[in-house]
């Protein structure tokens, strides 16, 4: 990902009782040209690859709208000068399928609207005081939503219509990110070539412990309704599957977030190193003596560019926070959490496992899948260098013999982060 600094169009929609130009063209803005004016750049990291261009809503103390603006992309710096005071931040992204329940403002929350969406809403907010000239706020988006698959299915000849109702699930989400008003969800079918098809959804999380799922099928006049209670709930950030049958028979597989740190995965095979194999990139797999199982070192498949060290003042946890909200996604490990910024051990095993042939083969990898690829120089010829060591120390992939070094107070720096997981062999 590129981070760069965003100057905000001019035809971004301002609220004029908050904001007012200091000069046409400049990306400064100013609450009141009289007040004491603080300079804040603002920043969004996310943790999953993110679709859309983001949009940055500014609240006052008292939940007035001060600005709305889309910004370039999701990892675009945008500096603002505002009054010395207390503002609240939003920062969100996939909210086409939803709707404002009334007028913009902090209280405000967003509802379903027809279709529903198709890409997953991610928001990151904070509450910040401005009271010094300069300062930096850093978003973490995060997703608030949940990925529904209903696979085609064939209902027979007969049927004339077809959905799949989804209970209960929360349906309003409000800008503190605190999802509200359970309901009813339903997913229609569509007939298509021979099949019953539906859209893939993203939907705010289960609002219960258990998911009533219900398959409505119409058919000479007459409706037909299988109900099925599955102890399982659609939870944010997760990617399920419903399958329903033409015998009414109902299945669901989920790929969970938040795989607990201690799990054991099971695998098919042991993955090829390196490679990017079910979502994520396998850098070094260490089998037991047995060879039943043992231990995966992944490499993440975003990188964060410009990332300031643990010596940055202002900003000194930076690269732990993205660490911290980071997870990655597959159909075989499900979504893994707990990413960490590389030891000083990794980074000097990552710089000598993806050198020269290695590299350009994930890189193409990455390249073919939309995936930023592995940054080895600059445009002078510089070696690219990567944060380890709990981000006070850096590295490169350019060289496999080149030299851990101490990183800098000022300096900015490229970000990978790693994760060990523990697999087994199928059927062992």
């Amino acid at each position: 990902m590129t981070r760069d600094l965003l100057t905000i169009l001019t035809t971004s929609m301002l609220f004029s009782s908050c904001y007012k130009a200091v000069d046409e063209g400049s990306n400064l803005f100013m609450a009141n040209a009289s007040a004491e004016p603080c300079q804040i750049t603002i920043r969004t990291l996310a943790a999953d690859v993110v679709a859309d261009a983001p949009r940055l809503l500014i609240f006052d103390a008292t939940g007035t709208p001060c600005g709305d603006f889309t910004l370039a992309n999701a990892t675009a710096d945008t500096t603002l000068t505002l009054d010395c005071g207390r503002y609240r931040l939003v920062a969100l992204t996939g909210s086409k399928g939803f709707a404002w329940t009334g007028a913009l403002e902090a209280s405000a929350k967003l509802t379903y609207t027809d279709p529903l969406p198709t890409r997953p809403l991610m928001m990151g907010m904070a509450d910040v005081t401005l009271a010094s000239p300069r300062a930096i706020a850093t978003l973490m988006l995060t997703t608030q939503t949940a990925q529904v698959i209903l696979p085609p299915v064939s209902l027979g000849q007969e049927t004339a219509a077809a959905s799949v109702t989804l209970s209960p699930l929360h349906t309003a989400i409000d800008l503190n990110g605190a999802r509200t008003s359970a309901d009813i969800v339903t997913l229609p079918y569509h007939y298509d070539n021979g099949q019953w098809r539906s859209d893939t959804v993203h939907l705010l999380p289960s609002a219960g412990n258990s998911l009533v799922v219900s398959l409505e099928v119409v058919a000479d006049d007459a409706a037909r309704t299988y109900g099925y209670v599955v102890a399982e709930r659609l939870a944010a950030g997760g990617t399920y599957e419903i399958a329903p049958s033409a015998d009414g028979g109902i299945s669901l597989n989920g790929a969970k977030p938040l795989a607990n740190n201690t799990d054991i995965f099971t695998v098919a095979h042991w993955p090829e190193t390196p490679s990017l194999w079910d979502g994520h990139i396998v850098v070094q797999v260490t089998p037991d003596d047995d060879g039943n199982e043992g231990e995966m070192l992944l490499l993440s498949c975003n990188e964060w560019q410009r990332i300031h060290s643990a010596y940055y003042e202002a900003d000194s946890l930076e690269a732990a926070g993205i660490a911290m909200t980071y997870q990655e996604g597959g159909s075989a490990l499900g979504i893994i959490d707990d990413w960490h910024i590389p030891t000083r051990d990794e980074a000097t095993a990552l710089r000598k496992l993806l050198a020269a042939e290695a590299s350009a083969t994930i890189n193409t990898l990455l390249a073919n899948a939309d995936y930023p690829t592995l940054s080895l120089t600059d445009a002078s010829g510089n070696n690219v260098r990567y944060l380890c060591n709990d981000a006070q120390h850096t590295f490169t992939f350019a060289s496999p013999t080149a030299s851990l070094t101490k990183a800098g107070a000022k300096a900015t720096y490229n970000l990978r982060l790693v994760k060990n997981v523990r697999v087994r062999i199928d059927g062992q």
